[in-house]
């Protein structure tokens, strides 16, 4: 079994050390906006999202009632997102569980 697995090791163990390394640096500087733009519409030019949706399209009228009829509230989407936020650690957890029992059982493979 130390045979076969050996060569795929030192091959990782390889080509690891082709990839590491310090991370490149990257310049991420914002850039520079203008005080000001040379158009800027009035609000009765500039309109709104809703003038320019097709309120009069049967197929739009059909799937914007369909998504608001299936759709969340803003209290429900809260929750779930709450909801979530508490199942987070309890998922780390079994995460880390599940790799700590996969490092003590290398001839295993998983592919998770």
């Amino acid at each position: 079994m130390i045979r076969k697995a050996a060569p795929i090791v030192l091959l990782a163990l390889g080509s690891a050390g082709c990839v590491a390394g310090p991370p490149p640096e990257i310049d991420t500087t914002p850039p520079v906006l203008p005080a000001s733009f040379s158009y800027v519409p009035d609000a009765a030019e500039a309109g709104s999202l809703a003038a320019l949706l097709p309120h009069d399209d049967a197929a739009f009228r059909a799937l914007r009632d369909a998504a608001l009829a299936d759709a969340p509230s803003r209290g429900e989407a809260a929750a779930r997102i709450e909801r979530a936020r508490g199942r987070a650690p309890r998922a780390r957890a079994d995460a880390a569980r599940a790799r700590r029992a996969r490092a003590r059982r290398p001839d295993v493979w998983d592919p998770i």
